[in-house]
């Protein structure tokens, strides 16, 4: 969960940067973003919920390497602020559950708690 939190404040804080004319911060962001993706695909794994935040991501570094001479637009900053948006509600309406191993499964293949 920590994992999620941290990847939507990451893209949502290089979303906030992509509008100003400060190329680094804009950069420095964008790396806070991807390792706070990284942590969370190789923590927790990839999830459908998340899809649009990876997308948003993906609009980010578009963004970025299209180059200096433009700025991303309103259109492209209310595109991402919509992705970030859509993956916080899928992932608080849709939540990934665990269930323990039932006991008859654990007794029948002899695994031990």
């Amino acid at each position: 969960m920590w994992a999620d939190i941290a990847l939507l404040i990451g893209t949502g804080l290089a979303l906030v940067f992509l509008a100003t004319d400060h190329r680094r911060l804009q950069w420095l962001a964008f790396a806070l973003a991807s390792i706070s993706g990284l942590m969370h695909v190789v923590l927790q794994g990839h999830r459908w919920q998340m899809i649009p935040v990876y997308l948003a991501f993906a609009l980010i570094l578009f963004l970025l390497v299209r180059g200096r001479s433009q700025q991303p637009g309103k259109l492209g900053l209310a595109a991402g602020v919509l992705l970030v948006s859509l993956s916080i509600g899928l992932s608080w309406a849709l939540p990934v559950f665990s269930f323990s191993t039932p006991d008859w499964y654990s007794a029948q293949c002899g695994i031990t708690r």
